[in-house]
């Protein structure tokens, strides 16, 4: 069964999303194995991410993953 995610990152811009997006990739942790779909939305600074895994189990092994991108996201915003 497949698990559908949606998150709001505090105070996030496309560009900050983008940059995120672009290390996680350079780090090999994107695209995470399971995920099928990752959609980034919103304006401004009020960013919104959904995501769509193929199971539970790939679902919860992203949320080992997602604590580095919660660094990448603190690293971008000292940035700004």
């Amino acid at each position: 069964m497949s698990i559908l995610a949606r998150f709001s990152p505090p105070s996030m811009t496309a560009d900050q999303y983008d940059a995120i997006v672009a290390r996680l990739y350079k780090e090999g942790i994107h695209p995470a194995d399971g995920l099928e779909l990752e959609v980034c939305f919103g304006s401004g600074d009020q960013m919104k991410v959904s995501i769509l895994f193929d199971s539970m189990a790939a679902f919860e092994r992203f949320g080992v993953c997602r604590q580095r991108f919660d660094q990448f996201c603190a690293f971008i915003r000292c940035l700004s």
